[in-house]
């Protein structure tokens, strides 16, 4: 079975802000994603808005990463997403 993965938000320095250049990019590939899913009636993990939603504890400073506590939210989301398309 065929499913598909928004790509995560990317942050500033310090996890300030979305990041400007990156958020572009981000919201494009997202935007393909979810339009493939709808051509294609497959399902999505929506990962962006977790990722939006962390707390910023969760992640590195680099604001792309993240750390143990943000990677078992991510882990949580989509093995959930799994168990729940898995027919």
């Amino acid at each position: 079975k065929i499913s598909l993965v928004e790509t995560t938000c990317v942050k500033t320095a310090n996890n300030k802000k979305p990041h400007k250049a990156w958020s572009r990019r981000v919201d494009e590939r997202n935007e393909a994603v979810n339009e493939l899913a709808a051509q294609y009636k497959l399902p999505v993990d929506k990962l962006y808005q977790v990722s939006v939603d962390m707390p910023n504890e969760d992640r590195y400073e680099d604001g792309t990463h993240y750390l143990d506590g943000g990677y078992l939210k991510l882990a949580q989301v989509v093995s959930k997403f799994i168990l729940h398309n898995i027919k």
